[in-house]
């Protein structure tokens, strides 16, 4: 069940869960391993907003605080939402 249907504009088709292991930043290295098998790439991390999602070659800025409207348009979708360190993390698809 989508619960945000729409985030930074864009209309989200697909919301991902990914838990927390027990282990430090282990649900966001599944997020990030998610975002590799579905063939596409991925930003950096940042303490000012989720970690943009693209397709491969990653091609745009890196950080989500330097993408513009257009940048934004083009994303795939984004991880975010959640504590990246000890708890859960969210994909958002567009």
């Amino acid at each position: 069940m989508i619960k945000v249907e729409n985030y930074s504009g864009r209309i989200v088709k697909e919301e991902i869960e990914c838990l927390n292991n027990g282990e430090e930043f282990s649900a966001l290295y599944l997020a990030r391993e998610i975002v590799l098998e579905r063939g596409y790439d991925y930003g950096s991390t940042s303490v000012r907003g989720p970690i943009p999602i693209s397709t491969r070659p990653y091609s745009i800025p890196q950080k989500w605080h330097n993408l513009d409207q257009e940048d934004i348009d083009k994303l795939i979708g984004v991880i975010g939402e959640g504590d990246a360190r000890n708890g859960s993390v969210i994909i958002f698809f567009f």
